[in-house]
């Protein structure tokens, strides 16, 4: 807050104040290899059954995309993890077989986009007694 205000200023204006924690920062000049160092152990676990979600949250303009898809020299969190996900399948050894398939949502302004259905218009999160919190007629592809 502005301290140069006086109290009631400041108590007026308490709504403005924006906090935020994080539990990474990175230099401008970092790679998204170096943002994915933090996340794969996360993704690790999607062999092991568990469900995984990598979100990107930002202004407009501030790289999400990039992030996730990357380009061909600095490939993105998605990319990644797929590479990783489908390494450790091939490094295992047990007789268990695998599905693996993905979604790939946008939050604009509250609103929810399948981004692999251009066609779906807006979603909703729904509670699934079976799947908890899940966001209905989203697209899921196996990949």
């Amino acid at each position: 807050p502005d301290i140069s205000k006086g109290y009631l200023d400041l108590i007026q204006n308490r709504t403005k104040e924006k906090r935020y924690s994080f539990d990474h920062v990175y230099a401008p000049g970092c790679s998204n290899t170096d943002v994915y160092k933090n996340i794969s152990p996360t993704v690790l676990g999607v062999v092991q059954g568990l469900n995984v979600t990598v979100f990107a949250y930002g202004s407009t303009g501030s790289g999400k995309t990039y992030t996730m898809v990357g380009s061909r020299n600095d490939p993105g969190l998605m990319v990644l993890s797929f590479r990783t996900i489908f390494d450790q399948i091939k490094k295992d050894d047990s007789s268990d077989t695998f599905e693996v398939s993905c979604s790939y949502l946008e939050v604009y302004n509250e609103v929810i986009y399948d981004l692999l259905e251009k066609s779906s218009g807006h979603l909703e999160l729904r509670e699934d007694p079976e799947h908890g919190i899940i966001v209905a007629g989203l697209r899921r592809i196996k990949v």
